[in-house]
Protein backbone atom coordinates (compact mmCIF):
# COMPACT_ATOMS: atom_id res chain seq x y z
CA UNK A 1 0.00 0.00 0.00
CA UNK A 2 2.78 2.42 0.92
CA UNK A 3 4.49 1.63 -2.01
CA UNK A 4 4.34 4.44 -4.81
CA UNK A 5 4.13 3.65 -8.36
CA UNK A 6 7.13 4.73 -9.82
CA UNK A 7 6.76 6.50 -13.81
CA UNK A 8 10.16 8.23 -13.78
CA UNK A 9 13.25 7.22 -11.93
CA UNK A 10 14.33 10.43 -11.33
CA UNK A 11 11.87 11.67 -9.10
CA UNK A 12 11.04 8.07 -7.46
CA UNK A 13 14.77 8.30 -6.70
CA UNK A 14 14.49 11.86 -5.08
CA UNK A 15 11.69 10.63 -3.39
CA UNK A 16 13.43 7.37 -2.00
CA UNK A 17 16.61 9.39 -0.46
CA UNK A 18 13.97 12.11 1.17
CA UNK A 19 12.01 8.95 2.59
CA UNK A 20 15.61 7.80 3.96
CA UNK A 21 16.71 11.32 5.19
CA UNK A 22 13.39 11.61 7.05
CA UNK A 23 13.99 8.07 8.43
CA UNK A 24 17.52 8.46 9.84
CA UNK A 25 15.74 11.97 10.98
CA UNK A 26 13.07 9.83 13.27
CA UNK A 27 15.46 7.78 14.28
CA UNK A 28 17.19 10.26 16.15
CA UNK A 29 14.51 11.82 17.46
CA UNK A 30 13.63 8.26 18.91
CA UNK A 31 17.08 8.52 20.19
CA UNK A 32 16.35 11.91 21.88
CA UNK A 33 13.46 10.04 23.11
CA UNK A 34 11.22 12.22 20.99
CA UNK A 35 8.68 10.18 19.03
CA UNK A 36 8.12 11.38 15.66
CA UNK A 37 4.49 12.70 14.80
CA UNK A 38 4.13 12.28 11.26
CA UNK A 39 3.04 8.97 9.98
CA UNK A 40 5.44 7.20 7.82
CA UNK A 41 3.62 7.11 4.78
CA UNK A 42 2.95 10.84 4.64
CA UNK A 43 5.57 11.50 1.77
CA UNK A 44 4.17 8.67 -0.14
CA UNK A 45 0.55 10.57 0.24
CA UNK A 46 0.90 14.34 -0.76
CA UNK A 47 3.29 13.34 -4.03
Amino acid sequence: MNVPPRPERGRCKAQCTRQKDEREKGARLVEAGVQPTRPRNSTVRNL
